[in-house]
């Protein structure tokens, strides 16, 4: 059914439980596993920390690929645990942009990615990124749905850890 399973994984919760689903999935289909962590571009602005700190842009990076090459090594234990392979990517740019080229570079016939419903029209406005790849996408697309319950009481996949 599916060969090439890419999942998109980064701190958040919701990617946490794509993650678990793709290491089930690739483990019950014996397919390859591969997750995909974007860090976006710093914003323009990011420029005035030189001015006040010299190199305290190259030092936020860092921090950043240290801090997301510690989050892969994670979902790899992860994942070992379970028996599957996962072979991880991090990519510096446009978060789809950089999800989409991962997908079609490495064939992947499925896209495991985790959404955070918002209950406001607000919220949902915000929730470009997985109909941006819907849209961009040529292999299947699965998206969970992670719900925040009323009263702070959240549902979230067991630790990744």
């Amino acid at each position: 059914m599916f060969n090439n399973i890419l999942v998109a994984y980064d701190e958040s919760p919701e990617s946490g439980r794509a993650l678990l689903t793709g290491i089930h999935l690739a483990k019950s289909l014996n397919a390859k596993l591969r997750a995909v962590t974007v860090q976006e571009n710093l914003p323009p602005y990011a420029g005035y920390i030189d001015a006040g700190m010299p190199g305290g842009t190259a030092l936020l990076r860092q921090q950043a690929v240290d801090c997301y090459r510690d989050l892969q090594t994670r979902a790899q234990q992860a994942a070992q645990r379970e028996g599957v392979i996962l072979t991880t990517e991090l990519i510096e740019g446009d978060e789809v942009q950089a999800i989409v080229e991962c997908a079609q570079r490495n064939q992947s016939d499925l896209l495991v990615v985790g959404l955070h419903r918002h209950w406001s029209l607000f919220g949902r406005l915000w929730n470009h990124t997985t109909h941006d790849l819907a849209q961009q996408l040529s292999s299947n697309l699965l998206v969970l749905l992670c719900y925040k319950m009323l009263m702070s009481r959240e549902i979230t996949p067991p630790a990744v850890s």
